[in-house]
């Protein structure tokens, strides 16, 4: 469901409950946070 008053022009992105919220490199075994763009903002 998707409930908008206004727009700010920000574009929307579909996050996914089941998404993991880190990503681990398989060489370095480094984790890093999964981010997600609009094209105009990125979050994470």
């Amino acid at each position: 469901m998707e409930w908008t008053t206004q727009s700010n022009n920000l574009s929307y992105s579909v996050v996914l409950v089941m998404d993991n919220i880190v990503n681990k490199v398989q060489i370095s075994g480094r984790i890093i946070p999964r981010t997600y763009s609009t094209r105009t903002v990125e979050f994470g």
